[in-house]
């Protein structure tokens, strides 16, 4: 557990800019005040991620890391929820350009008869597997890649219909489980004291376990409670996720197939591309697996998980607070905390741009 917090620790230091820059000026010091997301939440999100060449990020994901990290609650979103709409879109359109760019570049050498194309592609996609949901997300993917190539082939209303239908159920999805989710975060998260819960710093640990307040903490839930609402989370969030997945990916193939000055020969060829690139992921690597299956399962795993390893850091800080003397000299700790508010202040959108 020791081993998996420090490297999950490392990686939310190297992906975030506050945390950077602290670590980088004061080494161990600086980043004793700033918050961690638990371990197996942050996995949580990341695997969500694994196929961002194909996928980018999922909105929801970066919502909900720089939500926690910035121990932000679910009223500070709704406060600034039109300019976060306005970089939201900002991103989706660079998502769907980065997504387009790439599927070229993987359907190229299909396109120039580059021998054994089909066999690079299998390896460089078993490589991105491993992860909890990695069949749910690459199910996904290729169910989207193989309608959007049909729907541009010979008899091709069957396929839009079938691509229209989904795109409309996954928006409705969104909207639908998004307010789910939401609900439960006001409820369980919606203060800083319920955020403690989830998150945590090496120096201070300010939890409410005796609910003084009378907020609802996901800490004072028995262990069955804690993993069937964490289930709901990580269900909702994965939902979320993967309608937003399959509708980037399609606007993204889509766009590949319907720029402007492409010939009726290339068109051609990058339809039958992106129909062989759907045929590698369906043939060689789900092999008839169906995601809907794997998701359910990861999700009842992982949220047994995250209600133990909770338990565990919370218990591990806990017993730090009262064994363990700050030996900091007074000027650098007023310094780190002088420098972190400044470079938060000045970096909040910057790091939103950088998790998304």
């Amino acid at each position: 557990m020791l081993k998996f917090k420090q490297i999950s620790e490392a990686y939310q230091i190297l992906g975030d800019i506050d945390k950077r820059k602290m670590y980088n000026k004061f080494g161990y010091d600086g980043i004793k005040g700033v918050n961690f997301i638990h371990p197996t939440i942050y996995y949580m999100l990341a695997s969500l991620e694994k196929f961002a060449f194909y996928t980018g990020s999922p909105q929801i994901v970066t919502l909900m890391k720089f939500l926690f990290e910035k121990k932000l609650t679910v009223n500070d979103l709704d406060t600034k929820s039109e300019h976060l709409s306005k970089i939201m879109g900002v991103y989706q359109k660079e998502r769907e350009t980065y997504i387009s760019e790439n599927l070229i570049s993987r359907l190229q050498p299909y396109i120039d008869s580059i021998r054994n194309w089909d066999v690079q592609i299998k390896d460089q996609i078993y490589e991105l597997m491993g992860s909890p949901f990695d069949i749910a997300i690459i199910d996904s993917i290729g169910w989207t890649l193989q309608y959007v190539s049909m729907s541009h082939m010979k008899n091709p209303k069957k396929a839009i219909k079938k691509l229209e239908t989904r795109s409309k159920k996954n928006k409705e999805t969104v909207a639908y489980e998004n307010n789910k989710l939401m609900n439960i975060l006001r409820e369980y998260f919606g203060n800083n004291e319920q955020i403690n819960s989830i998150t945590y710093n090496m120096e201070y640990n300010t939890l409410n376990e005796n609910n003084e307040n009378g907020y609802r903490n996901i800490l004072n839930l028995n262990h069955k409670k804690q993993k069937k609402l964490f289930e709901e989370i990580i269900s909702y969030i994965v939902n979320i996720s993967l309608s937003d997945i399959e509708n980037t990916v399609k606007n993204s193939a889509e766009s590949i197939l319907t720029v402007e000055g492409l010939d009726e020969k290339k068109l051609s060829k990058r339809i039958e591309s992106l129909r062989m690139l759907a045929n590698v992921i369906r043939k060689y690597i789900l092999r008839g697996k169906k995601g809907k299956k794997y998701k359910n399962k990861d999700a009842k795993s992982l949220s047994g998980n995250i209600a133990n390893e909770i338990n565990l850091i919370n218990k591990e800080l806990q017993n730090l607070k009262e064994h363990t003397q700050a030996n900091i000299p007074e000027h650098i700790e007023e310094n780190v905390q002088e420098n972190m508010e400044e470079n938060v202040e000045e970096n909040v959108e910057e790091n939103f741009f950088l998790f998304v």
